[in-house]
């Protein structure tokens, strides 16, 4: 019934447009206004096709929210990796520098027994003619 009312009423439009354009220099002035005024709605009953296509639009909004949601993880990640490469900088630093400071004190200190060995040889060992005489 409302289907027939439906193509009644745009079998009206149209005979009114064909009306207008035979008539007037301006064709489908007529036709805008009565079109801007009608309105019509015509749907299915919900069955597993039309509602897989739903189903569908909302699967894939759910995915770009987790993807979004996923890119501000990766992005405060990024941020904390970059953080911890900058510490971890620091203490490569800091403990090179340390490292650096060990191996110049043991190389000074075998310096300064080298020195002193020598003075004690010096004054403490006596001659090798001394110790094997032959007599």
């Amino acid at each position: 019934m409302i289907r027939h009312i439906l193509y009644t009423l745009f079998a009206a439009v149209m005979l009114a447009m064909v009306a207008q354009v035979a008539v007037s220099r301006q064709p489908f002035v007529l036709g805008r206004f009565m079109l801007a005024q009608v309105g019509v709605s015509i749907s299915t009953p919900a069955n597993p096709y039309n509602s897989a296509a739903r189903q569908l639009q909302v699967k894939e909004q759910s995915l770009l929210e987790r993807e979004n949601s996923l890119r501000e993880q990766e992005a405060l990640l990024d941020e904390r990796i970059a953080e911890e490469t900058r510490t971890m900088r620091y203490l490569l630093l800091i403990a090179s520098s340390l490292f650096g400071l060990i191996l110049v004190n043991f190389y000074l200190d075998w310096r300064k027994r080298g020195a002193q060995r020598v003075r004690i040889h010096k004054i403490a060992m006596p001659k090798i003619e001394e110790v094997f005489r032959f007599r």
